[in-house]
């Protein structure tokens, strides 16, 4: 449990129609890769924020994934675009 907080993400708003923001615990180096449903790969960026926001305007209605990959961890989270 001492760990749990390290990898807090969150994703807002959700479901999103144009910006979404993303939120990180720390300012690790982080590669953020945004996947389709059917699992291809659509961007990826690099960051050291703690908050970043992504232009999802120009993709189809539907569910996507995001992949987080910092130094320690991976976590995957779900939005929905509108």
């Amino acid at each position: 449990i001492d760990g749990l907080a390290d990898g807090f993400v969150r994703l807002y708003p959700n479901p999103v129609e144009s910006t979404l923001t993303i939120e990180r615990n720390n300012s690790d180096e982080a590669v953020i890769e945004l996947y389709s449903v059917s699992g291809v790969l659509i961007s990826t960026t690099k960051t050291e924020n703690t908050t970043i926001t992504l232009d999802v305007g120009m993709l189809n209605s539907g569910s996507y994934f995001i992949r987080i990959i910092g130094t320690n961890d991976t976590t995957i989270h779900r939005f929905i675009k509108q």
